[in-house]
């Protein structure tokens, strides 16, 4: 990571590197192997980063579930991964339209292993990766 940040002038501040060395300190392999799982494929869903990493569906009400949701959480509130959102030209979220709540809807509760709402890393994400899971590698695409 330090070669990284130290090959490439004024791209990531020390604060920003302090940040990542935090992170690594803070998040452990389950974490990481999601980061992973989420780098090689944009757009995943929990439920296919499950079966990437255990190959098989667990209960709902499992400490199994409760420990993937805890995770793909930390990894959201630390900014590393989001569920894919749609942005304009200028790179600003777009709000989602409402949608009509009915009566005949499902009386289960949204599910640990979710297969409708894609994860992607976020641009802090992306270089976190590029700075601490790759070789020397040159500037990221589009950072400024």
């Amino acid at each position: 990571m330090l070669v990284n940040a130290a090959a490439i002038d004024q791209l990531c501040s020390d604060d920003v590197i302090k940040m990542f060395i935090t992170w690594i300190d803070t998040y452990n392999e389950a974490h990481f192997r999601i980061i992973r799982e989420i780098y090689r494929e944009p757009g995943i869903t929990r439920y296919e980063i499950w079966m990437r990493l255990h190959g098989t569906e667990v209960r709902e009400d499992s400490a199994e579930a409760d420990l993937f949701k805890l995770l793909i959480h930390e990894l959201s509130l630390g900014m590393i991964i989001r569920q894919f959102r749609e942005k304009d030209d200028s790179g600003n979220f777009l709000k989602q339209a409402r949608k009509n709540s009915s009566a005949s809807g499902s009386n289960l509760m949204k599910s640990a292993f979710d297969d409708d709402k894609p994860y992607h890393l976020t641009e802090l994400g992306r270089w976190f990766v590029h700075y601490t899971m790759n070789d020397e590698v040159p500037k990221p695409e589009n950072a400024s």
